[in-house]
């Protein structure tokens, strides 16, 4: 690629009206085409919002401040079509209403890998550890026992030398090829990536089944929910909040079995009337899908997966054309709700809404999954429960961390901007001074109560006395 970037005609004329700029992984950018003479290499599509801001920067302006305000492309072939600006695409609907039904909650549990990987007592830990199911942390998602797995799945396995050499480093792994394909085109990669996603359905489908079933008697999240029920069974309209970051229903299976309410749809999970718990799993989770088009069955007689590694199809084929059109997986209110909160450019995301509850054939879906990257996050839940938790922070006075790095950037800075009556910051951890939250709330507040446990078991001992429920009341 040369130093300055070679603009084709049909793209120099959005420089002067904004477009649609559809990106190869997904991402829908709206805004209007600007370069700068320190960065030739390179162009800027700039919100019309932010163009007032743009065109105050000096000549010296820097990357950050530029990109603060405008998406940088660095080589045009990720841009696959161009739509009119002027005119509104997509669904222009309302979101659901995500109304709070009069329940005030301040309690909320936050679980991450670690509640998985360690969920069961001591006595069964060895076995636990020994098994095939048992579920992995992040740096063990391609650990020889999984092999069954990633074997079906050829894109995934490719991932394993470089996964390697990366000594494991899975999300770092992975953040390193998400910048090379977001500046660079390869639709190579992007085609491994998907394949990592149905991977993970795979694999953690699995997982949960079998380890709701094999160490049921034993699992420590079993005893949670048993636990839960019971606590908040005595208080009448008394709720709390879950915020699961795992792709498994372990958490989730054994919610439904205490509580005895099942999650069909996606509204269940935020449902409290006939439940005294919303589920918010901000990373998606193995049982969720987006559905595609009846026809597109008609291409292949091969499972779903081969047909779209082979041909090399990439997202915004799969997101605008094999589940829906721009008008049916682009939701006009949903621009800037999953944005980084710390920027001011927005852009569209195929839409969240459309995603379902798994409920028959897999194949019949796209994995509604997050990567593992270290740093690009997002949310892949609905908008309305993205919206729903961001309210909710605003309520919560006590904050329990169960197996969490805290390393889930947009997700931190919510919590920073919006957790502003938090009193007490429970870590459930082996190694607590590593959670990264630990550190960035107590600076906002330093009179936040910092207590620590080594272990969800050691938790599970105490957790009457910690959730206390009917002395919150009168705190």
């Amino acid at each position: 690629m040369s130093m300055f970037l070679r603009l084709p005609s049909e793209i120099m004329q959005f420089s002067n009206y904004p477009g649609y700029f559809v990106t190869y992984f997904g991402d829908i950018y709206h805004g209007v085409i600007f370069d700068h003479h320190k960065f030739p290499d390179r162009i800027f599509i700039v919100p019309k919002i932010n163009i007032h801001e743009w065109n105050k920067l000096d000549g010296n302006a820097t990357i950050e401040q530029l990109n603060d305000l405008g998406w940088e492309i660095r080589d045009i072939r990720i841009i696959t079509k161009i739509l009119d600006g002027n005119i509104q695409i997509g669904d222009n609907s309302d979101i659901p209403d995500y109304g709070f039904e009069g329940d005030q909650i301040r309690q909320m549990f936050v679980f991450g890998a670690g509640a998985s990987s360690y969920c069961v007592s001591d006595s069964v830990w060895d076995s636990f550890q020994a098994h095939p199911y048992s579920p992995p942390l992040g740096n063990e998602l391609f650990n020889k026992k999984f092999e069954p797995f990633y074997k079906k799945y050829r894109g995934a396995r490719l991932s394993l030398p470089g996964v390697k050499q990366a000594k494991d480093d899975v999300e770092g792994f992975y953040e390193s090829e998400w910048l090379l394909f977001r500046d660079a085109y390869n639709p190579g990669i992007i085609a491994r990536h998907i394949s990592i996603l149905y991977y993970l359905h795979d694999l953690f489908c699995a997982v949960s089944s079998d380890m709701t079933n094999s160490f049921f008697e034993d699992n420590l999240l079993a005893f949670l929910a048993d636990k839960l029920q019971k606590i908040l069974s005595q208080q009448e309209n008394r709720k709390i909040a879950l915020v699961s970051f795992n792709y498994d229903t372990i958490l989730d299976t054994f919610l439904t079995q205490y509580f005895g309410k099942e999650f069909n749809q996606l509204d269940d999970y935020l449902e409290t009337k006939s439940k005294p718990f919303e589920l918010y799993k901000p990373h998606g989770s193995c049982n969720w899908g987006w559905r595609f088009k009846p026809e597109i069955f008609d291409k292949t007689n091969r499972s779903l997966h081969e047909y779209l590694y082979d041909n090399q199809i990439t997202f915004d084929e799969i997101y605008y054309d094999l589940i829906g059109n721009y008008n049916e997986m682009v939701l006009g209110r949903s621009w800037g709700i999953d944005s980084d909160i710390n920027k001011r450019r927005n852009k569209f995301s195929p839409n969240r809404n459309r995603v379902e509850v798994i409920k028959s054939d897999s194949n019949n879906y796209f994995p509604s999954l997050l990567i593992p990257y270290r740093d690009k996050d997002e949310f892949l839940m609905p908008y309305h429960h993205s919206l729903s938790l961001r309210n909710r922070l605003n309520g919560i006075e006590d904050l329990f961390l169960i197996g969490w790095k805290g390393n889930e950037a947009f997700f931190n800075k919510l919590l920073e901007k919006e957790a502003r009556r938090l009193k007490r910051l429970i870590i459930v951890n082996p190694k607590p001074d590593e959670v990264l939250l630990n550190t960035n709330l107590q600076v906002l507040n330093p009179e936040i109560q910092i207590i620590k446990y080594p272990s969800l078991a050691e938790f599970a001992k105490v957790i009457d006395s910690e959730i206390n429920l009917s002395n919150r009341e009168n705190r």
